[in-house]
C-alpha cells in the first residue's frame, strides 16, 4: 500500500501539460513559429537534404539542385530509395519564419541527442562544432557537447543547416524531440528535467543505503545485499542515460560512459535475478540463475575488454536476451503467487509493469523513438517495487528459513547416501586390490594373529611369504617357527618373540611401542649358497581400539649387502677422482708440486722429537690451507683430523695422511698427471736472465723468434702473481660461504710482475693464510657492514711492487686488528703481565706467536694459532720480511686497520711476465 501511495503522489505532483508539446509542421522545408504562445514547438515534417556531402550555407545554396525532401527528424533505413545508407553523412537545411512579436526575444533550440557529431550553421553563423576525436575518424572519442543553442532573431527569416556524421549501426539517421521556443521555457524545461531527475535519484539512493544498511548491521539477509546492489547499479544507469545526461553535462568521455552504461545495464539484470532467487529459492530454478550469471558476465567481460565497435554488436542480443526473460521472471513470481509465498500480490504486478517498461524502453532504444521521458516512470516503478521486496522480506523471514534449513537436510541426507554407497564400492574395490596386490609383492607379507591363547597366521599373505618360509602351500605357526630356527634367533630370542607377540595382541596401541624394541629387526639364515638377510618391518594393525594382528614384512636385502664394502671402497675412489677433475690441472700442479715437498718434510720429521709437535702442526696446517684452497675436501678434511689428533696425542704418527697422500697421488698417475717427474733446471738462470735483458737494451730490436723464445723462457722461470692469486679465489668462495659472508672483491695492482716458481709455493701458502685471516677476521658480516653503510661484499686489494726488493702489500676494507682482543688473549697465554703497557705495534707481533689465536673456538679454517706462525717462518726461509703497517688511528672499540707487507729479495722476481 505504501508503495501504491508512493506512486500516485509522484504522478500527482508532475503536471500532465508539464509534457504537452504542440508540433509545428517543415513544408517544403519551411515552417512558421507562432508568435502569441509562450509553449514549446516541436518541428516536424519535411527538410531538404543532399546525401553524402558536409555543405556550408554557400555550398548548400549552390547544390540545392541535388537536394530531396525527406522526413525530419528521420532514420535512414527507409530512405534507401534515395541512395541513403544506414551509415554516412548528410547535410539537412530548414527555414523558420520568426513572426514580428518574436524578433529581438531571446530563443532556444533543444536538438537530439541522437544527432552524433555534427555542425549546426543559423544564417551562415557556426553555431555548434562537435569534433571527430582527435584523429578525425573515431567518433567515440569525441568531447561532448551541450544539445542547446540559445540565440536572439534580428531578421524574421531564420536558415538552419545541420551537418551530421551519424553512426548509429541500427538505423542510420536520428529521431528525438527537436525544440524550438522562448529561451525561458527551454531553461525550464530543463530545470523541470533536473528536479525529477533528482527527486529519482534520491529515492533510489536512499532504498540502497537503507537495504545495504538492514544486510550489514540488522539482517544477515542477502536478498537485502542484492536489493541495494540493484538500486545502487540503477543509479549509474540513469546517470549514463537519463534524460539530464549527467556525465555528459559533467564533461565525461562519451565512450566512458557508454560502457558504464551498458556495464551497469547487464549487472541490473545478473542481480535482478540473483535476487529474485534469494527471495523465492523454492520457485527459482537453480539452472536458470547460472545461465543467466554466466550470458551477463560474459557480456560485463566483452564491455570491459573489447572496443567500443566490439561491444555494440553484443547490445542487440543482449537486448533480446532481456525481452526473453519476462517470462521465466513473471512464471516464477506467479508459481510464488500459487504457492501462497507472502509479497507476491503487491511484488507480480510491480515486477510485470517494470519488465513491460524494459521492453518499451529497448524498443524505442532500437528503433529511435521518441521516449517521452519515461525513465521517471522507470525510476517510480524501481522504486516501488524496493518497497515491496522490502515488504515482502519482513513477513517471510522466518518462512524462507525454515525452509531452506529443510531443503539443506534433504540436500544432506541424499549427499550422506551417495557418500555410503562410493565408501561401500570403494572397500569392495580395495579388498580386490589388496589381494592382488599381496600375491604380486617381492617382499614377504604376513599377518600375525591370536585365536584362544595362540598364535596363527592370518589369510592375507603375499606369493613371497610362502618362497621364503620354504615353499610350503599353508602356512601355519609351526611353519613359521621351523623357519625362525634357521635363523640367527637362539632359542631364548624365538621364546620371547613368541611371548612379545601374545603380550601385543589384544592390546592397545602403547602396548606395541613398549614392547617393539623385543622384536628382531634383522634374521640371517645360513644356506649352501651363503647367508640370506632379511629386514623385519613389523606394524600393528588396530581396530576398535585395540590390536588385532600384526603386520610382519620380510626384505631380502643379501645382495645389497654383499655389494655395500665394495661400494665404499668404490665412492671413495670416486669422490677423489671427481675433486681432482674439478680442479684447474695448471693450479692442481702447482699444488702438487709444492704438497709433495710439504709431505717430505712431514716423513723427515716423523722421528724427530725437539719440538716436533709445532713443526708438524705449521706443515699441517699450510697443507690443509692449500688443500682446501683446490677444492681437495678430502686431503683437506685428514690433515685436519691429524692436527686434531697431535694436540691429543704430541708422539701419534700421520700414517692416515700419507695414505690419503697417496691414494690422490695414484689417482693423478691414473688420470695422466704425474707429479715424480717435475721438470728440472741445471742453468744458471740469473745469468741468462742479465743476459737476455741486456740484449733487450740495444737499440736494434731483437727478431721475432728470439722474442717468442725470451718470453718462453722467462714464463718457465716465474709466474705471474695475479695467476698466483686468483687460483685462490675458489677456495676463498667457499670459506666465504662456510663463515656466511659473501665472496669478497679481491683487486690486483702489479698482477704481471713475476714470481720465482721455485719459491712459489711457499709464497703462495702464506697469502692463502694471509686473505683467509682477512675474511675471517676482518672483514664484518653483511648485517654489521649495512649498520656502517658499508657494501655487504667486502674488498681485498693486493699491491705487488718490483722494486729493490719485491714489495707485497695486502689490505681488507674492513674494521682492522682488535688490538684490545689480542692483549687480552696474550694476558690468558702468560706471554706478558696485564699490567705491562705496550705499543700498538708490540701488541700486534703477538698474532706471529706460536699457538696464539683470537678465535675462542676452532674449526677447520681457524683457531687453532699456528697459521700466521707459519707464514712468518716460511718467508724467514726464503729470506724475506713481513710486517703490520698501520693506515689509521685505533677507534674506540680497539680496532685499528692495518696492512700485511712482505718484503722478499729482488732476485725472486720479475718486472714482468707475459700472459
Amino acid at each position: 500500500m505504501r508503495s501504491f501511495l508512493t506512486i500516485l503522489l509522484l504522478f500527482f505532483l508532475v503536471r500532465e501539460d508539464a509534457w504537452a508539446i504542440t508540433e509545428i509542421k517543415l513544408v517544403q522545408g519551411t515552417a512558421t513559429l507562432p508568435g502569441d504562445s509562450k509553449v514549446l514547438f516541436k518541428i516536424v515534417g519535411e527538410a531538404e537534404m543532399v546525401w553524402d556531402a558536409l555543405l556550408t550555407p554557400q555550398e548548400f545554396e549552390q547544390r540545392k539542385t541535388e537536394a530531396v525532401l525527406v522526413p525530419f527528424p528521420a532514420i535512414w533505413s527507409g530512405l534507401e530509395h534515395l541512395g541513403v545508407q544506414r551509415k554516412g553523412k548528410a547535410t539537412y537545411r530548414l527555414s523558420l519564419h520568426i513572426p514580428e512579436a518574436l524578433i529581438g526575444v531571446p530563443l532556444g533550440m533543444w536538438l537530439p541527442r541522437t544527432l552524433g557529431p555534427a555542425t549546426i550553421w543559423l544564417n551562415e553563423r557556426m553555431m555548434i562544432h562537435h569534433d571527430f576525436g582527435p584523429d578525425g575518424s573515431e567518433p567515440w572519442d569525441r568531447n561532448p557537447g551541450h544539445n542547446r543553442i540559445y540565440f536572439t532573431p534580428q531578421d524574421a527569416q531564420q536558415q538552419i543547416i545541420i551537418q551530421t556524421t551519424n553512426w548509429h549501426v541500427h538505423t542510420g539517421g536520428f529521431l528525438d524531440r527537436f525544440l524550438i521556443g522562448r529561451a525561458e521555457e527551454i531553461q525550464s524545461i530543463s530545470l523541470t528535467l533536473m528536479a525529477f531527475d533528482f527527486l529519482v535519484f534520491g529515492l533510489l539512493v536512499f532504498s540502497s543505503i537503507y537495504h545495504l544498511w538492514l544486510f550489514t548491521f540488522r539482517r544477515k539477509f542477502v536478498a537485502y545485499r542484492d536489493l541495494g546492489l540493484f538500486f545502487m547499479l540503477v543509479v549509474i544507469r540513469l546517470l549514463c542515460t537519463g534524460s539530464s545526461h549527467w556525465l555528459s553535462e559533467l564533461g565525461w568521455n562519451e565512450m566512458l560512459i557508454y560502457k558504464i552504461g551498458w556495464v551497469s545495464f547487464y549487472s541490473i539484470i545478473l542481480v535482478g535475478v540473483q535476487m529474485l532467487r534469494s527471495i523465492y529459492p523454492v520457485d527459482t530454478p537453480a539452472i536458470f540463475v547460472k545461465v543467466v550469471r554466466a550470458v551477463c558476465l560474459t557480456a560485463v567481460c566483452v564491455v570491459v575488454i573489447s572496443p567500443l565497435s566490439t561491444s555494440q554488436l553484443l547490445l542487440a542480443p543482449m537486448q533480446i536476451f532481456t525481452v526473453l526473460l519476462v517470462a521465466p521472471v513473471l512464471w516464477i513470481l506467479f508459481l510464488a503467487y500459487r504457492n501462497r509465498r507472502p509479497g507476491t500480490l503487491v511484488l507480480l504486478p510491480a515486477t510485470a509493469l517494470l519488465m513491460i517498461m524494459a521492453v518499451v524502453e529497448i524498443y524505442n532504444a532500437v528503433n529511435r523513438i521518441d521516449q517521452n521521458y519515461s525513465l521517471l516512470g522507470l525510476g517510480v516503478l524501481l522504486f516501488s517495487l524496493g518497497a515491496s521486496v522490502s515488504q515482502s522480506l519482513n513477513f517471510d523471514r522466518t518462512f524462507h528459513m525454515v525452509e531452506r534449513q529443510t531443503r539443506g537436510i534433504d540436500n544432506l541426507n541424499r549427499k550422506l547416501r551417495k557418500q555410503a554407497e562410493f565408501l561401500e564400492r570403494r572397500i569392495h574395490q580395495t579388498t580386490e586390490e589388496m589381494a592382488t596386490l599381496l600375491h604380486n609383492l617381492p617382499e614377504g607379507v604376513l599377518l600375525i594373529e591370536e585365536d584362544e591363547g595362540r598364535l596363527r597366521i592370518g589369510s592375507y599373505l603375499s606369493q613371497s611369504t610362502k618362497h621364503i618360509l620354504g615353499g610350503a602351500e599353508v602356512i601355519t605357526w609351526s611353519v613359521m617357527k621351523h623357519f625362525l630356527e634357521q635363523t640367527n634367533l637362539d632359542s631364548d630370542q624365538r621364546a620371547q618373540l613368541e611371548a612379545t607377540l601374545q603380550a601385543i595382541l589384544g592390546d592397545d596401541a602403547i602396548s606395541f611401542e613398549l614392547n617393539a624394541e623385543n622384536l628382531p629387526q634383522e634374521l640371517r639364515k645360513a644356506h649352501d649358497q651363503g647367508t640370506q638377510t632379511f629386514l623385519c618391518a613389523w606394524a600393528p594393525v588396530i581396530l576398535d581400539g585395540s590390536i588385532h594382528s600384526v603386520l610382519l614384512v620380510l626384505v631380502d636385502v643379501s645382495s645389497e649387502r654383499s655389494i655395500y664394502h665394495q661400494f665404499e671402497l668404490d665412492q671413495q675412489i670416486f669422490d677423489r677422482i671427481v675433486q681432482l677433475l674439478a680442479t684447474d690441472p695448471d693450479n692442481l700442479m702447482i699444488f702438487m708440486h709444492e704438497a709433495q715437498h710439504i709431505m717430505k718434510r712431514l716423513n723427515s720429521q716423523h722421528n724427530e722429537t725437539d719440538q716436533r709437535q709445532a713443526r708438524l702442526l705449521r706443515e699441517l696446517h699450510t697443507l690443509k690451507g692449500l688443500a682446501r684452497s683446490f677444492g681437495l675436501t678430502s686431503l683437506a678434511r685428514t690433515a685436519h683430523d691429524m692436527e686434531d689428533r697431535l694436540l691429543r696425542q704430541p708422539t701419534s704418527g700421520l700414517e692416515p695422511l700419507f695414505a690419503v697422500w697417496e691414494s690422490h697421488r695414484q689417482t693423478l698417475n691414473t688420470l695422466g698427471l704425474d707429479t715424480q717427474h717435475l721438470p728440472t733446471r741445471e742453468r744458471d738462470e740469473d745469468l741468462l736472465l742479465v743476459c737476455g735483458q741486456q740484449l733487450l737494451a740495444r737499440p736494434e730490436s731483437p727478431s721475432e723468434p728470439w722474442l717468442s723464445a725470451w718470453h718462453a723462457y722467462v714464463q718457465s722461470l716465474f709466474i705471474r702473481t695475479d695467476t698466483l692469486i686468483h687460483s685462490l679465489q675458489d677456495g676463498m668462495a667457499s670459506v666465504a660461504a662456510q663463515l656466511g659472508k659473501p665472496a669478497p672483491l679481491i683487486t690486483i695492482e702489479g698482477g704481471e710482475i713475476g714470481i720465482r716458481r721455485t719459491i712459489h709455493g711457499k709464497l703462495l701458502g702464506g697469502l692463502n693464510h694471509i686473505l683467509r685471516n682477512a675474511l675471517d677476521h676482518g672483514l664484518e658480516s653483511p648485517d654489521e657492514r649495512r649498520a656502517q653503510n658499508k657494501a655487504e661484499q667486502g674488498s681485498i686489494l693486493v699491491r705487488i711492487q718490483y722494486r729493490e726488493k719485491i714489495l707485497i702489500e695486502v689490505h681488507d676494507d674492513g674494521r682492522g686488528l682488535n688490538l684490545n682482543r689480542i692483549h687480552a688473549r696474550a694476558v690468558e697465554k702468560g706471554l706478558i703481565m696485564a699490567e705491562h703497557q705496550l705499543s700498538d705495534e708490540e701488541i700486534a707481533q703477538f698474532v706471529f706467536a706460536p699457538g696464539f689465536s683470537t678465535k675462542s673456538e676452532v674449526n677447520d679454517i681457524s683457531g687453532r694459532g699456528i697459521g700466521m706462525d707459519a707464514v712468518q717462518a716460511a718467508i724467514h726461509q726464503m729470506g724475506g720480511q713481513i710486517r703490520i703497517v698501520w693506515r689509521s688511528r685505533k677507534n674506540e672499540q680497539g680496532f685499528r686497520e692495518g696492512m700485511w707487507c712482505i718484503l722478499l729479495p729482488r732476485r725472486f722476481g720479475f718486472h714482468e711476465v707475459s700472459l
